[in-house]
Parts: C-alpha cells; sequence; structure tokens
C-alpha cells in the first residue's frame, strides 16, 4: 500500500485483530502491523544538513514524526466553531505560543526548539480535516 509516497507492506495481525472486531462489532475491522523497520520521508525532503545527511525515516507516523500546531492559529479556529476543541485532538509533538497571528507558522521553514535542536518544516499535515486550520509536519531535527 502507499502511505504517502512511500510503498509499505501491512501485516494483518489475525488475533489481535478477532479480538478488535467482535470487542467492537466490526466483523471487517483489523489491526494492522507496519514492522519495525523505519521508512524513508519521500515528501518534501528537509535540506541535506538535516539530520546530519541521514536519510531521515519514521516508524508508524503517517507523514512525518512530528507535528507542530501554534496557539494562535488553534484559537482563530475554535473562534470560528460552535462546539470548542481541545488542541490535544490535534496531537501536536510541538505547540508554539507569542506567534503573533495566526498563519504565521504557514510561512516558516525551520524553527529552533530550546536544547532539542532545529527542526525543518516540509508540509502541512494531510490528515487534517478542518478547512483553513493547517498544522505543519516538521521533520529533520538537527542539532
Amino acid at each position: 500500500m502507499d502511505l504517502f509516497g512511500t510503498n509499505v507492506r501491512p501485516r494483518i495481525l489475525p488475533d489481535q485483530s478477532k479480538f478488535f472486531a467482535d470487542f467492537l462489532s466490526v466483523p471487517s475491522a483489523k489491526i494492522v502491523y507496519l514492522g519495525p523497520d523505519p521508512r524513508a520521508i519521500i515528501i518534501n525532503q528537509p535540506p541535506s544538513e538535516a539530520q546530519n545527511g541521514a536519510v531521515i525515516t519514521t516508524a508508524f507516523a503517517d507523514a512525518g514524526p512530528y507535528l507542530l500546531a501554534t496557539e494562535e492559529s488553534f484559537k482563530h479556529v475554535n473562534d470560528q466553531l460552535e462546539k470548542k476543541l481541545d488542541i490535544i485532538r490535534f496531537r501536536p509533538n510541538i505547540v508554539v505560543k507569542g506567534t503573533g497571528k495566526p498563519w504565521d507558522e504557514d510561512d516558516w521553514k525551520e524553527i529552533s526548539v530550546g536544547g532539542a535542536g532545529r527542526f525543518y518544516v516540509i508540509a502541512r499535515c494531510p490528515r487534517c480535516q478542518l478547512p483553513k486550520y493547517i498544522l505543519l509536519v516538521c521533520i529533520g531535527r538537527s542539532g
């Protein structure tokens, strides 16, 4: 199957699938394992200096291992919704505050996060379904 530009061969776990299918009363439910091998990130490669030139990989994340959101952009979306959401719903690894305005992150190319190093912004999150609410996938940690 194609997973964001990388061919992967998932393994269906039959015993676990049966348990969840029975528990959820969904006969077609399958638990899929993508395996222990890392897969290369294909979309929008960061600069070659990211991770000292090593191929950037992820194991289970869909498009990249890090997801960034800003509180200002999230607040902008929440202000337009009748039922408010919690930012945790989007599972960001990094939440930034103090950008000054919503959607400032749309133009970012890299950020530094304290002593954790530099992160390169490579793409908007492809799984986000809220119109106008775009999270960024950050990969390519360096330092």
